[in-house]
């Protein structure tokens, strides 16, 4: 679960290996365009979902209990479409409210998800918007970034600008110096 992160992306880089036996593997492994939905997390996080996408050459992988997989029919259904029609509801807070809250975490029953209703354009259709989707999300973490990195440098401007006056006009303290 703390593999999706809030943008709707998997973030393999804190991934735990354990052992498996093989039917345990067969149950649980992820096959490319699996749609991952998180369905137990904190009541705010709870409905995060990712599209997983798998690389050639990868070892095998696996989902966690507090995560369910939904495989579409892709002559319908696109598994982009579904992920990004589950990714709006949770950014709408739908699964928040409809979450049975437990000691310090929520979870979404199954038959919540599967009983909402999916808009279902024509597949090309589905599958354009998802592209088109998938390129301004890109687009938005671009800028995303480019933010950050302008704050880090708008946040070291005042030191940058103490230093330029005193620096120029300060002797170097010695040791043991008391002002």
């Amino acid at each position: 679960m703390n593999n999706i992160n809030t943008r709707g992306e998997l973030d393999s880089s804190a991934l735990w290996r354990i052992p498996l036996e093989d039917r345990e593997v067969a149950r649980y492994l992820l096959r490319d365009s699996d749609v991952l939905f998180n369905n137990t997390n904190s009541k705010a996080l709870v409905g995060k979902t990712a599209l997983y996408q798998a690389v050639a050459g990868d070892e095998p992988v696996v989902y966690s209990n507090h995560l369910t997989r939904y495989r579409t029919n892709e002559e319908t259904l696109a598994p982009e479409w579904l992920a990004a029609f589950l990714r709006y509801h949770w950014g709408r807070g739908y699964f928040e409210r409809v979450a049975t809250e437990w000691v310090n975490q929520a979870s979404v029953r199954d038959e919540i998800v599967k009983a909402m209703h999916i808009p279902l354009p024509p597949l090309p259709e589905q599958q354009g918007l998802a592209v088109s989707l998938q390129s301004k999300f890109e687009s938005i973490e671009r800028l995303r970034i480019a933010a950050t990195r302008q704050m880090k440098a708008a946040e070291a401007l005042p030191h940058s600008m103490l230093r330029d006056v005193f620096g120029a006009h300060q002797p170097p303290l010695e040791e043991g110096a008391i002002w």
